[in-house]
């Protein structure tokens, strides 16, 4: 009978650092890259210092235009989104909003602020022009619901 062990092997796995902890179980053996940990490669690209090399585009329905410096900066804020989890992020960008659509590179859109915005999950305020540096202000719309004190002040009266 084959182990899960020798399947592993036979899939090449088992020189990559699984290693046999009894019988017929594998554990995998902590990796490095660079001599960075997974933990150190995750919070990077994260944090954006990592690019994906994918460009972002403008859909011919948005009915925007950006410049190329411009969509260099969303290619920045869409790996740094992507790390994050967000999927449908609105991003504030030289006075403008944009929605830009995580999965596919593109932005679809402009988003007026006046009003309610739906269908994003993350916000986030472009670097300066010039500064193509990681965004620093991703935000998960669900983590800032909970620090809005008038927020939680207006639900919690609706049910009084």
């Amino acid at each position: 009978m084959t182990s899960a062990l020798d399947l592993l092997k036979s899939l090449g796995l088992g020189a990559r650092g699984v290693q046999p902890t009894g019988a017929g179980t594998a554990t995998a053996a902590p990796q490095s890259i660079g001599g960075m940990t997974f933990a150190d490669l995750l919070g990077k690209a994260t944090g954006g210092e990592f690019s994906s090399g994918q460009s972002v585009t403008v859909s011919k329905d948005a009915g925007v235009q950006l410049t190329d410096e411009q969509l260099g900066r969303m290619a920045k804020i869409a790996d740094s989104a992507e790390a994050q989890g967000a999927n449908r992020v609105l991003v504030l960008m030289d006075g403008q909003a944009f929605k830009l659509d995580v999965g596919v590179r593109q932005v679809t859109g402009a988003a007026d602020v006046n009003s309610v915005v739906t269908g994003v999950d993350a916000v986030v305020a472009a670097p300066i022009s010039g500064g193509l540096s990681a965004p620093t202000a991703i935000k998960p719309l669900n983590s800032l619901s909970a620090n809005n004190a008038s927020l939680i002040n207006t639900l919690a009266s609706i049910g009084r």
